[in-house]
C-alpha cells in the first residue's frame, strides 16, 4: 500500500505512513457513494461554465491510481467512468495531485512529448489542446482533481484559475 499524501509505501497494516504521519484508514479505499455522483457531476458542469469550457473531468485518488468518477461535456475521452489509471507525473491529472499544485497548460500538442509523454496518444485521440487542473485538498492531502479542457490554444484567465 503507497501512502495517499507522500506515495511512499507503507508498511502491511500500519496505521499511518511513517514517512509523513498521514492516515492509512480504510476510509481512504471506500467506494464512492451514489448520493455523491450527482453532486460531482454538477461540480463538474459549474466548473466548465465558470471557466468558460465545454467540459470538465473530476477524477478521485485510490491508492496509486485515479479514477475518472463525473463528466461534464461532450469533448471525446479515452477514459470510462469508474476507470483506474496509474497516478502519475506523465499525465497533467496526475502531475496536478502529485504536486498539489494547479496545472496550466496553455498548448498541450506543444508539451505533449516533452512535458506529459503517457499523454501522447489520448491526447492526439481527444484534440485536447488547453486543459487546467486543480487538486482536490482535504487537510492538504490531494484526495483528486478537477481538469477543464478546451479543444482550441486559449489560455484560462487568472481570475478562472482562482475560481477553480
Amino acid at each position: 500500500m503507497s501512502c495517499p499524501r507522500c506515495r511512499q509505501d507503507t508498511p502491511r497494516g500500519a496505521k499511518f505512513c511513517p514517512d509523513c504521519g498521514a492516515s492509512l484508514g480504510a476510509s481512504a479505499h471506500r467506494s464512492l457513494p451514489t448520493a455523491v455522483e450527482p453532486v460531482l457531476s454538477a461540480i463538474a458542469k459549474m466548473a466548465a461554465r465558470l471557466c468558460d469550457a465545454r467540459d470538465a473531468q473530476i477524477l478521485l485518488v485510490e491508492g496509486s491510481t485515479l479514477r475518472l468518477v463525473a463528466q461534464h461535456g461532450s469533448l471525446r475521452t479515452t477514459r470510462s467512468l469508474g476507470e483506474p489509471f496509474p497516478l502519475s507525473p506523465g499525465t497533467v491529472h496526475g502531475r496536478a495531485v502529485l504536486e498539489r499544485r494547479v496545472i496550466h497548460v496553455r498548448d498541450l500538442k506543444a508539451v505533449v512529448r516533452t512535458q506529459y509523454p503517457e499523454l501522447a496518444a489520448r491526447r492526439r485521440a481527444t484534440g485536447i489542446r488547453t486543459m487546467l487542473a486543480a487538486p482536490l485538498l482535504s487537510e492538504g492531502t490531494a484526495i483528486g482533481v478537477i481538469a477543464i479542457r478546451r479543444l482550441r490554444v486559449r489560455p484560462f484567465s487568472a481570475k478562472q484559475i482562482a475560481l477553480l
